[in-house]
């Protein structure tokens, strides 16, 4: 058994990623209530802004990863490949979630150790990550992952306190 791996996000991943976005909808997330009822459309909006179009301002290209195991969706990063003002505040390079019923079971540290690989794999030897100040279970996950806490500052969309740190992207 290989064991979770990071994949991008396609056609292939159609029907794992809506079982996973029907999971996170019920618990009340609403991230990916667009790729449920329109996958093709959603998919079509993330290729384009991979290719850098139709971003909206102090936003950068990314990509959406797929943390996946034996076919299931555990979890998504987006990678971004640049930083913005705004990015730098939060959301930063690397944003990521794990499904509901897979939290606590450590998949997150292994979804942001293989997200910094690829970063690295992509020139960038640090990355920004951040999370709530009050996201215990993420912040140590960061930490984890040898994040250095940078500041601690105000949200400027939720208007609460955020965790700002910097990851090498190699050990």
């Amino acid at each position: 058994m290989i064991g979770p791996e990071l994949v991008r996000l396609d056609r292939r991943w159609r029907r794992a990623f809506l079982e996973m976005a029907a999971e996170q909808q019920a618990a009340g997330e609403t991230r990916y209530d667009e790729a449920l009822s329109d996958f093709d459309g959603h998919l079509a909006v993330l290729e384009a802004h991979a290719r850098g179009e139709g971003l909206g301002a102090g936003r950068v290209p990314y990509e959406v990863h797929l943390l996946v195991d034996e076919g299931e969706v555990l979890g998504v990063a987006r990678l971004r490949f640049g930083l913005t003002e705004e990015l730098l505040d939060e959301g930063g390079n690397v944003g990521y979630e794990i499904r509901p019923s897979r939290r606590g079971q450590g998949h997150g540290r292994t979804l942001l150790r293989l997200a910094l690989e690829v970063m690295a794999e992509r020139g960038m030897w640090r990355a920004r990550v951040t999370c709530d100040d009050d996201n215990a279970a993420s912040a140590a996950i960061i930490e984890g992952a040898r994040g250095v806490l940078d500041e601690v500052g105000i949200s400027t969309e939720s208007g609460k306190p955020v965790r700002r740190y910097w990851v090498k992207t190699t050990p």
